[in-house]
């Protein structure tokens, strides 16, 4: 009888669940909205996903690399607008940050990292690309193009508009100032009027 000596091939490992991986996500997603992050723990996330632990832990070696990947499952921002005019695709950009922020979980979340990082320095380190990195990068794309159509002063300093913008947004929200619902086209008319180039001056 004929013996195949043939290495036999190695067996791969169960294919991660599709449906796992949202369960955790989407879990570790509302824990943090409800709690903030100190609260929640590996445990909780697992009870609320229907999952074990050890599944977590096989997909997140760390509590702030599940809050990281969970947040940049959830607040993933829409394409850059393009509507072919700059102060359009700005305006409907700064809606989209108003909504995330005051009708969304965004500034609650960030206000747990904040109190959190004295304990955990790295952790907005960790988080900020799920946060702010996103919708700074899809306006300084809309900004960029505004250079192009020459909308926008080619010297302009985009990251110092972008700041201005987020700055307004921001301080509206702790401070609970604004009662005029025209408040961020005013901010938004104040700092373009201070980045317009020639042809958008032209279209006035």
């Amino acid at each position: 009888m004929e013996v195949s000596m043939q290495p036999r091939p190695a067996s791969r490992g169960r294919p991660r669940s599709a449906a796992a991986d949202r369960a955790i996500l989407d879990a570790a997603f509302k824990l943090l909205c409800e709690l903030g992050y100190a609260r929640v723990s590996i445990e909780a996330v697992a009870a609320e996903a229907g999952v074990g632990k050890t599944t977590i832990y096989r997909r997140y070696a760390t509590k702030v690399d599940l809050a990281a990947a969970a947040i940049r499952a959830h607040l993933n921002v829409e394409e850059v607008p393009r509507t072919g005019d700059t102060h359009a695709d700005l305006a409907l950009l700064l809606d989209r940050t108003i909504a995330a922020v005051f009708d969304g979980p965004v500034m609650s979340l960030v206000g747990s990292f904040v109190v959190e990082q004295r304990n955990n320095p790295e952790l907005l380190d960790e988080l900020r690309p799920g946060i702010a990195v996103p919708r700074r990068a899809l306006m300084r794309e809309v900004l960029r193009h505004g250079i192009a159509r020459g909308e926008v002063r080619p010297d302009a300093d985009i990251d110092v508009a972008i700041d201005m913008v987020a700055g307004a947004v921001v301080y509206t929200y702790i401070w609970g100032i604004s009662s005029d619902g025209n408040w961020a086209k005013k901010v938004l008319e104040m700092i373009f009027q201070g980045i317009a180039g020639d042809a958008a001056g032209a279209e006035e």
